[in-house]
Parts: structure tokens; sequence; C-alpha cells
């Protein structure tokens, strides 16, 4: 990671093909990414297995070969939607780009500006149809910098914003458990105790990223418990995808990949899935079979894991990931707040999604604070969890 700016010449240099990109890679190697999607193999590995032509799109301004400032994204159609509650009001279709998690990095102000203004064009002249950030870091330079990727009228408002958690890890689980407070260790405790007695010798925690592990079968367990999960029906979780094997199979070989699951009788009940990276294990998915809830066995299989993590000698922390949850507010040791940015290419089509998605983000925005107004928020959260349950959502329903 570069320090120091070198007394010379900034160059802004584009990557449009996985080729370019590939020769860009002595400098973004330097790069110390914050989420292994910033890192250019799981970029290109991305890239060959989505659908819809998608290309690499990362640009980095250097000096003398040293990073100054990256935005790593991936060109692609998607469906741009406006949610009203967990509906998706209006879904145009558009060729975006994509930023990647954990892609979008400054260590000097002016470089940060010439790579915005590099976004910036790639939108004028056409190259996409707009800029998608999700998840981004309010301290991150797109957010700084919003005006000089669009004017006012091309940035929709009324984002929400959500905070991001992550836990300190101690070195081990029983100083994780008394760093709790009384109440919710004893439930911690309790819930492991009456798990393992209702169960005895037919529940097992299997630990799948042993080193050579075959990433189809470990998908297909995954898959297993994941298709039953509520987040299923919101359109999120794991998903078994040619692009997720791969990201499991290039995890496996670095010996990065991370994933549990709880089984009873050989079935799969609950999974934990992530990466490990730069000495966080970053979760990217988890859930449970509905019909095991009342055994608490996600939160247990959640425990089974940070014990192992506590041990794991090159993990010092978890990142909870995306989305806000009780469990994360409970078990997290410092955070930071997001929201998705999004600007529109400044053409008729991008005013008119703009303003569409304003108005509908905006609604949302109100009926969310007069629900928190009234303290109804968490019953509606969970009555639209249970309309979009895999049994109760209708083919193909997805959401955002």
């Amino acid at each position: 990671m570069p320090t120091d700016r070198a007394e010379t010449m900034t160059t802004i240099r584009i990557a449009r093909t996985v080729e370019e990109l590939e020769a860009l890679r002595p400098i973004l190697d330097r790069v110390e990414w914050a989420r292994f999607e910033a890192d250019p193999e799981y970029v290109i590995s991305a890239v060959a297995t989505r659908e819809g032509n998608p290309q690499p799109f990362v640009v980095v301004a250097e000096s003398a070969g040293a990073p100054l400032a990256t935005f790593v994204a991936i060109v692609e159609d998607i469906r741009l939607s406006s949610t009203f509650g967990y509906r998706a009001v209006s879904s145009p279709r558009l060729r975006a780009l994509v930023a990647a998690h954990g892609g979008t990095l400054a260590w000097d102000d002016e470089a940060a500006q010439g790579v915005a203004r590099a976004i910036r064009q790639a939108l004028v002249d056409g190259e996409a149809e707009a800029l998608w950030c999700p998840s981004l870091p309010l301290d991150s330079y797109p957010h700084r910098l919003s005006p000089l990727l669009g004017s006012a009228l091309f940035r929709p408002g009324f984002a929400k914003t959500w905070t991001h958690r992550r836990l300190v890890l101690p070195a081990t689980y029983d100083e994780f458990l008394q760093s709790l407070r009384k109440a919710t260790r004893a439930d911690l405790r309790r819930d492991r105790r009456r798990l393992e007695e209702t169960f005895g010798e037919r529940l097992h925690v299997i630990r799948l990223h042993a080193a050579g592990a075959d990433a189809g079968a470990i998908a297909f367990r995954l898959e297993q418990v994941a298709a039953k999960t509520y987040q299923r029906g919101l359109g999120g979780g794991f998903i078994d995808s040619a692009e997720q094997r791969r990201v499991i199979e290039i995890g496996v070989r670095r010996g990065t990949f991370r994933a549990w699951t709880l089984e009873v009788e050989g079935t799969p009940v609950a999974y934990w899935q992530g990466s490990v990276y730069g000495r966080s294990y970053i979760s990217s998915a988890t859930g449970y079979d509905d019909a095991f809830a009342k055994h608490r066995v996600g939160m247990c299989l959640l425990t089974y894991a940070i014990d192992d993590l506590c041990a794991d000698p090159v993990v010092d922390r978890i990142d909870w990931g995306f989305g806000d949850a009780e469990y994360k507010r409970l078990y997290s040791t410092e955070s930071f707040d997001e929201r998705d940015l999004v600007v529109l290419a400044p053409t008729f089509k991008g005013a008119r999604v703009s303003a569409t998605r304003a108005v509908i983000l905006g609604a949302s925005t109100a009926a969310r604070r007069a629900a928190d107004a009234i303290g109804i928020t968490n019953r509606v959260k969970q009555r639209w969890r249970r309309l979009r349950r895999p049994d109760r959502a209708p083919d193909g329903a997805t959401s955002r």
C-alpha cells in the first residue's frame, strides 16, 4: 500500500478488457484490497461466469507504478430496483458500472478526483447508463466526490443508510463469551446445551473448507439448506451458480475459503459461508432451515464457528457483512455507516430513472420513519419475510 506520493506525474489508467486488466496486475497487486471481491482474480472469474457479456472496468491512478486511487467495477446489465419495503416498485434494465465491494480506495485526494472524473466520462460517453456502488462506506471517496460523478439531477436522493458491523476476536471462545452481557452469555450457553441434548449424536458441525475440497460438493451442501431459508425468498443468501463455484474454488486453493454446516442425521439445517481476507473473516451468507428455527440452529452454528475463528491464527476479526440484524448488534465491537450510491448517465432516460427512483425512495423513507415512530418496524419486517419464504414466493421472485 502506498504511503508517500512520488514526485512524478500521476497517470490515470483504465482496463476495459480482461487483457488490459492483466496488464495492470503489477500495479494492482500492490494494493491491499478491503474485500476479496475487488481482487483482480475474482473480478476475472466473475466476468468469465456471469451472463450478459460483462466486462471489467478498472481505473487506477498511479505514479511511478505506485497506486494512489482505485475503482474496481464490472460493466453489466442489471435491474436497478427501487423498493418500497421489500417490494420492487420500479426495476429498469440498465447497462451499469457495478462497483466491486472494497475496490474504491484512495491514498491521495487529487488522484481520487482524477478517478472520479474518469468514471463520469464513461457515463458521458455512453459506456454505461448508470453507476451503482452498493453498500459503499460513507467516508469513501465516491460519496465525498459525488458532485464530480454527476449533477444532482442524476443522483437520486433518499438512499437508506445502514450500519456495517465487525467483531474484533479475542484469543479464545471463553473470552468472547465473557465479553458479552450476562443475559446474552446465558442465552448462548442455554441454546447450545438444549440443542445438543435434543439431538445428541445425530448432531454434527461440518467444516467444509479442508484443503483440496471439491467446490461442487461444497456448493451442493450449502444449497441444500440455503434453498430452505427466508433469504432465498428475498433473492439473497447463497445461491449455487457457476460464479459461486469459482469463488469457492479460488478460496479453497488460496486457503481463504471458510464454511460450516450444522447437520442433523446428515442433513444440513444451517450454514455459514465466507472468506478470510486481510486478517478478517468476511461473512458472505448465512441461514437456516425454518423447520428447525425453534432449536436456534442458526445462532448455535455461529457460536461453533466463532469458536473456530478465535483459534484461527490468520483471523483477527469477523466482518458481519451487509445488512443489519440483532445478532450483529449484540456481537460487534466496531462499526461504520454505508449506503448505496447511484449516478445515472446524463441522458433523458437517466433523468427519468433518477426522478422515478427519488419519488419511490422518498415515499419508502417516509413510511419507514412512520413505522419507527409507532414501533412496528420489526413486525412489518417479519411479516414481509414470512410472505417471501421460498414456499410462499412465486417462481422467479426476487427483490433488493
